[in-house]
């Protein structure tokens, strides 16, 4: 599964991961959706994840913020 990401199946791996303690799909996931989130953030699943799971997004954009900030 995990090397099977694309930007139209991010959000739904990562939520996946989120409901089944998947640590390494979970890490997949965002790494995935960190390195293509134009593609990501822009996708309807992105949207759809943001109405039905507000919570998951919050913590996956604080991570992609704490890693930006480490990267400064």
């Amino acid at each position: 599964m995990v090397n099977n990401v694309s930007t139209s199946n991010a959000s739904e791996l990562l939520l996946l991961a989120d409901t089944h303690s998947d640590t390494q799909l979970k890490e997949n996931a965002e790494d995935f959706i960190f390195q293509n989130e134009e593609e990501v953030f822009g996708s309807e699943e992105w949207e759809r994840l943001i109405e039905t799971n507000p919570q998951l997004v919050i913590k996956t954009m604080h991570l992609k913020y704490k890693k930006k900030r480490r990267c400064k």
